[in-house]
């Protein structure tokens, strides 16, 4: 596995950071240790210094599509033609992002990379791609999230939430809907499901 260095731009910098960060780290697998490391990682709210040697850019920011195609366009200039942007968006399709940038500002390296919170303990990333961006940059992008101890996974189709958020709200529905209905309490729900249901949905062909 690989080390990375890694610049982290902020509009602040709140002064816990720092202590949150090594926080995280103290608790990521043995894999990922060896790719994270605090002296690795720098805070810094200028642009051109967090971005001037990147090779990967990754963004998380407002779920705005103005925004968001605003900054793709404005950060584009401080980096080489060939550095991969992915937006961490769940809400924003990554063709309607590039519909907003100029051809200078190589939309086709444009990606969405959605992580899931907590990132020390879930690993899964979905990888989805706009009408513009190529296969290398998917192919980059998801061998990168694989080098940094991640689990990418390539969702062909962009869709709003991708995937497992979208499984996610099927089961959530469905819990509301039979406690609503005086079927079954929260505590049943939560007990069939620690219990049972989502150690079912881990073992493949199980009942």
């Amino acid at each position: 596995m690989s080390v990375f260095t890694i610049s982290i731009l902020q509009r602040n910098i709140p002064p816990q950071s720092h202590g949150n960060l090594t926080s995280s780290i103290e608790v990521v697998g043995p894999s990922q240790k060896k790719s994270a490391k605090v002296d690795n990682i720098k805070f810094t709210t200028d642009v051109e210094e967090a971005l001037r040697n990147a090779d990967f850019v990754q963004v998380h920011g407002p779920e705005r599509l103005d925004f968001t195609q605003s900054l793709f366009t404005e950060i584009a200039k401080h980096f080489r033609g060939d550095v991969i942007i992915a937006t961490s968006s769940i809400g924003l399709m990554d063709s309607k992002i590039q519909e907003g940038m100029p051809a200078e500002s190589k939309p086709e390296r444009c990606v969405a990379g959605h992580p899931f919170n907590p990132p020390p303990l879930i690993h899964l990333v979905e990888v989805v791609g706009g009408q513009l961006t190529t296969i290398s940059t998917i192919e980059l992008t998801l061998q990168f999230y694989e080098n940094v101890g991640e689990m990418p996974t390539y969702v062909q189709k962009g869709v709003p939430e991708h995937i497992a958020h979208r499984l996610q709200a099927a089961l959530f529905r469905e819990s509301f809907h039979i406690v609503k209905n005086d079927t079954y309490t929260v505590k049943d729900i939560d007990e069939a499901m620690a219990y049972g249901g989502a150690q079912n949905i881990n073992a493949p062909g199980s009942r």
